[in-house]
């Protein structure tokens, strides 16, 4: 490991140069809420109309700046309370925003299609939001009047209670029993160090690990399902007073995502079940056990002594593969790392995992803890692609479009990865590496699709049992859960009871329909990465108008234009058919290096 460097940590100051600066632009930002409210009755007059949109966007962009450097010094060190103070006043300061702009749109639908046209003709800057307001005009029946909507605004802290007295439950007051490592010494369990020892190669670990968590959350289960069910009952109040026949259609159709498209990435995913048990039944053969259980499934099939990979090797590396992507994508790509973008290394206080953040008026930030192996270097692939999508949209759209909606956010992170994780695997000559490669390819797959579409079934489970008038309990959330993972993955796989309780470890189920776009943002990214490395004429010019769009346009139209069609079946077959042809490969090359 690298001694900690300036240039290992991030640069915030692209934000804020301290705190007291921040606080400055905190302070104003208290102005707006009375500046936006003097607009109403009034936009009906075409340069009102196009005031009131500039102060919108004024108030926002100050909004995300002071988020984001409240939130990335929060997550260099969570022991601090000053930012985590810092984000608490921020969540009461946008609520007070939201409601201060809920006249916005009923007054805007008050107005009839032909007063709009005539006031875009008015005021040629009005134009530039002709689209933003297209979306709002089209749901024209699924708004409410001035009162009822700034009465949910105000509502909202108080309906994001479910999801963040779960967060609290699950990050800061679950504690779980410790266990003996590898070495028999004893060791503090936590979610954050969970999935390392579920990788351990000691069989007795991995159970350890696997009973003390999940049993913790079995204890738990009434309470989280109590939570998890108020989430959603919440989602179906909100679907049903806006005239949405389905929590899900009013999910969905906030950006305009046909409803058929999530049924479709369910049925289609599910006709490929077939291949991910054929790799379930050749990951118990490669491991040699006689029985396959849940707290097997995350341990690397192959023991290597993988070689350290610094950060500069990896940037090395990934950028070899980046190369089709044209000089532009390459080089802004090693400008994000020169200037600082990431935070590399793991550190005591500073949160897991590893995201992509940032805002229209800095650079995108990336939060890490690189470890120098071979997945580590996938994930620093995966979210330069969040980065570098950002960044291209950002410089390439007004304010008002800069943002990229969630279905799309993970096609250029995934892109990226699938990229770098074939050229990987294409220059590696050792048989056992070579496999490594590909398991961690599966791996990928496995994690973002099936498993993803198995949380988007039990979501579905979920509210339409509410929508159906049904509360269920906890014991019926877990049978369901257990019905899930054997439909999944097959009899290969003894699935534990245990197990049944893990849908309270999944955040995301508090975040309305999801979880199924990890699945279409891979299947997407799948079918760009096979044209782009396969040279297809026009794709990498076609992927970069993607990258630039924002939300310029609709998500599916947008990646439509680019390539890939996600209302049909194509693009699932053809991820199904990748993951097919990868299992193929690692059981042949298993079975050659075993003669």
């Amino acid at each position: 490991m690298e001694a900690l460097q300036e240039k290992d940590r991030w640069d915030l100051s692209g934000l804020y140069e301290n705190d007291n600066r921040w606080r400055e632009d905190f302070e104003r930002l208290a102005v707006f809420p009375k500046e936006m409210e003097a607009f109403a009755g009034q936009l009906q007059d075409a340069k009102k109309l196009l005031t009131y949109l500039k102060k919108k966007d004024e108030a926002d962009r100050l909004v995300q700046k002071l988020w984001n450097y409240a939130m990335l010094h929060a997550d260099e060190d969570t022991s601090n309370m000053n930012y985590l103070s810092m984000r608490r006043e921020m969540e009461g300061a946008v609520a007070r925003i939201e409601a201060a702009g809920a006249f916005f749109v009923p007054e805007l639908l008050a107005l009839s299609d032909e007063k709009i046209a005539e006031m875009l003709e008015q005021e040629e800057e009005l134009r530039v939001y002709t689209f933003a307001l297209q979306s709002i005009l089209r749901n024209r029946k699924h708004y409410l009047n001035a009162g009822e909507e700034k009465l949910l605004a105000y509502a909202s802290e108080c309906l994001s209670a479910p999801q963040n007295v779960s967060d609290i439950l699950r990050g800061v007051d679950m504690k779980f029993p410790s266990i003996r490592d590898e070495k028999g010494e004893e060791r503090e369990l936590n979610e954050g160090s969970y999935p390392a020892f579920l990788m351990s190669t000691d069989r007795r670990v991995r159970k350890e690990a696997f009973e003390s968590v999940l049993g913790t959350y079995t204890r738990l289960a009434n309470t989280f399902g109590g939570l998890l069910i108020s989430s959603v009952k919440n989602s179906v109040f909100n679907a049903r007073i806006r005239n949405y026949a389905t929590a899900l259609e009013c999910s969905l159709g906030e950006v305009n995502i046909p409803v058929e498209v999530y049924h479709t990435t369910i049925a289609s995913i599910g006709k490929g079940i077939g291949a991910l048990q054929k790799y379930i039944r050749l990951k118990k053969q490669i491991l040699g056990l006689d029985e396959l259980h849940m707290y097997d499934i995350n341990v690397p099939l192959f023991e290597l002594s993988e070689d350290y990979v610094s950060f500069d090797d990896a940037v090395v590396t990934i950028k070899e593969a980046l190369q089709p992507l044209g000089e532009d994508y390459v080089e802004k790509f090693q400008e994000g790392i020169d200037s600082r973008w990431i935070d590399r290394y793991p550190r005591m206080g500073k949160v897991g995992g590893a995201y992509s953040a940032g805002c229209y008026d800095s650079v995108p930030y990336i939060l890490l803890n690189y470890n120098g192996k071979q997945d580590d270097v996938l994930t620093l692939a995966h979210e330069m692609g969040h980065s570098m999508n950002t960044w291209y949209s950002t410089t390439n759209q007004p304010f008002v479009y800069a943002g990229y909606s969630l279905f799309c956010a993970e096609v250029a992170s995934t892109t990226n990865e699938v990229i770098v994780s074939r050229h990987m695997f294409a220059k590696e000559k050792d048989p056992i590496k070579r496999m490594h490669l590909l398991a961690l390819q599966l791996e990928q797959i496995r994690g973002n699709v099936f498993r993803q579409v198995m949380f988007a079934e039990f979501e579905l489970y979920i509210h339409t049992q509410v929508e159906q008038g049904r509360t269920p309990m906890a014991d019926e959330l877990c049978a369901k859960w257990h019905e899930l993972n054997e439909k999944y993955y097959g009899e290969a796989l003894v699935v534990d009871a245990g197990i049944d309780a893990e849908w309270a470890r999944v955040p995301h189920f508090y975040r309305d329909y999801y979880v199924y776009e990890y699945a279409t943002g891979y299947a997407a990214a799948s079918s760009f990465a096979r044209m782009i490395m396969n040279g297809e004429e026009g794709v990498v010019e076609r992927y970069k108008g993607f990258l630039k769009s924002g939300s310029s346009d609709d998500p599916i139209p947008m990646l439509r234009k680019a390539g890939v069609d996600l209302t049909t079946d194509k693009p699932f077959a053809d991820v199904i058919a990748v993951f097919t042809e990868l299992v193929d490969l690692l059981e042949a090359e298993y079975n050659s290096m075993k003669k």
